[in-house]
């Protein structure tokens, strides 16, 4: 039942697949006043040739958008053949729930993470390794 339940949400996330070049936004609406949320924004390029998806994030990571990240890797993933590559070049911010979601997504053979800035690399870093975690 638990694997039935795992290929629908699989099956669900690789249906909502973006096509190549898309972005996805994580954040609340754009509001006026005083308050602005943090947003974050995730590019996606697919190389079909090389079996490589690159994923640029730009903004503040949080957890909500850590999440996104996740579904945007998930079908690469658990594909043998496609790697993962999340540029972190451009995140200017990040908090310790999305570090922790990083560092899981790191921990996975397929998947490499690049430019993250000191900061960042220091949160993702503090975070420690889950022993035989697997991203699902």
């Amino acid at each position: 039942m638990v694997l039935a339940s795992n290929l629908l949400s699989l099956l669900a996330i690789m249906q909502s697949r973006r096509p190549r070049g898309a972005s996805a936004v994580a954040g609340p609406p754009p509001t006026r006043g005083a308050s602005i949320g943090m947003v974050v924004r995730i590019s996606r390029t697919e190389d079909s040739e090389i079996y490589r998806l690159l994923l640029r994030v730009e903004g503040a990571l949080t957890h909500e958008g850590a999440q996104l990240l996740v579904q945007q890797c998930v079908p690469c993933i658990h594909d043998a053949e496609w790697g993962v590559q999340i540029d972190l070049t451009a995140v200017t911010f990040i908090d310790e729930a999305a570090a922790a979601v990083v560092r899981r997504l790191s921990q996975s053979p397929s998947v490499s993470l690049t430019g993250c800035q000191l900061f960042t690399q220091q949160m993702i870093e503090a975070v420690p390794p889950v022993e035989g975690c697997e991203v699902q």
